[in-house]
């Protein structure tokens, strides 16, 4: 499970790092850029993690920059204050690795797909027939068997009937 700051997995070395947020990292964000959701995203990382942006809003300012430096030195990455394309990625919350695409070693191009990852809420979705579906009331507790047959405890969050 990675969270908020952790790396992804690395590039030449240098971690690709996962900061939350739902707006994609499309460019570089450094000072000059035009204002967007993403310089607030960022800077509202930065500000969890320790660093002080200063305000946070859509600006990419030179405290913004400084607190980016700050990071930068903290994740042992050059201390520019740019944070370059591909540096981070932005996902909704703390993610769980599954599948890894490539391996160490290989070459990777733009777009490449690198591990699959997924949210660390466990969702479990089933079809009840719809003459059992009355037995199962939300926030009754349940038992589920995994496919390695081990089992977890469980609560229903939501029962919706389809019929």
């Amino acid at each position: 499970v990675i969270k908020r700051g952790g790396a992804l997995y690395r590039v030449d070395g240098d971690p690709v790092v996962l900061m939350y947020g739902v707006t994609p990292a499309f460019r570089d964000l450094e000072v000059g850029v035009e204002d967007g959701r993403d310089v607030r995203q960022l800077e509202e990382n930065l500000a969890a993690l320790g660093f002080d942006p200063g305000t946070v809003d859509t600006e990419f300012t030179s405290t913004t920059a400084a607190a980016a430096s700050d990071w930068q030195e903290s994740a042992g990455l050059p201390e520019t204050g740019k944070v370059e394309l591909g540096r981070v990625v932005f996902l909704p919350g703390a993610r769980r690795i599954g599948e890894h695409r490539t391996s160490v070693g290989s070459v990777l191009s733009a777009g490449s797909e690198v591990l699959d990852t997924s949210s660390i809420r466990r969702v479990v979705t089933i079809e009840l027939d719809a003459a059992l579906q009355s037995l199962a009331r939300r926030g009754d507790r349940v038992e589920v068997t995994l496919p390695d047959q081990s089992t977890v405890r469980g609560r229903i969050r939501t029962a919706s009937g389809r019929w």
